[in-house]
């Protein structure tokens, strides 16, 4: 049975199968690219912040539509115009806190950065395709990994439907995720330890 189209660009799930890799919803991250200390079910985020090599990274991530998943080719072959959106949020005390940086209708899944980061700093950050299919306009959804579930406490019973509720999260226009990529910006290199008295 074939999927869907509104399957197939609204609820891609790309879960990868490197156990160091974190699994993902959308367009995954190339660079940096984020990595698991623990198991993908743990409760415990455990993506640590990859440090850049720039205060103005370049940012990669996947084309879409993204390779290895099972798409409909007729409804792919009407897709038209894709472009990509791009969000950028500073992190306080471990989550995403102020929108700092967006782009809309980037041409290729790249961007070096056209303003400089703030050195040591950690930074959220997400994309998503934009393209035309029937002439309208369509998103795909933002990219976040898709684990851990952040808010389930394994201590609690809940009586909604855990999937549900991370559509429902993972979908909200106003907050953003806690699970977006993320990246941290290097810090200034030590002074020089200065030279002996007397030594040229």
């Amino acid at each position: 049975m074939k999927m869907k189209f509104m399957n197939i660009f609204f609820l891609i799930a790309i879960v990868s199968v490197t156990a160091c890799s974190a699994p993902i919803f959308g367009l995954k991250p190339l660079h940096p690219e984020n990595t698991c200390r623990g198991g993908p079910n743990s409760k415990k985020l455990e993506i640590p912040f990859a440090e850049v090599d720039s205060l103005r990274p370049v940012l990669r991530w996947e084309t879409f539509p993204p390779e290895g998943v099972r798409y409909d080719a007729e409804q792919i072959g009407k897709v038209r115009n894709i472009t990509y959106d791009l969000n950028i949020w500073l992190s306080e005390h471990d989550s995403p806190s102020f929108l700092i940086y967006s782009r809309r209708g980037l041409p290729e899944p790249r961007h070096e950065m056209e303003q400089p980061l703030l050195p040591c700093a950690d930074y959220f950050w997400t994309v998503r395709a934009r393209f035309i299919i029937d002439g309208k306009e369509r998103v795909s959804e933002w990219g976040v990994c898709a684990r851990p579930w952040f808010w389930k406490d394994p201590s609690k019973i809940y009586d909604i439907d855990m999937a549900s509720a991370e559509e429902i999260v993972r979908r909200s226009p106003v907050v953003p995720h806690p699970n977006l990529y993320r990246f941290m910006s290097p810090c200034p290199k030590k002074a020089e330890e200065p030279r002996e008295r007397g030594i040229l």
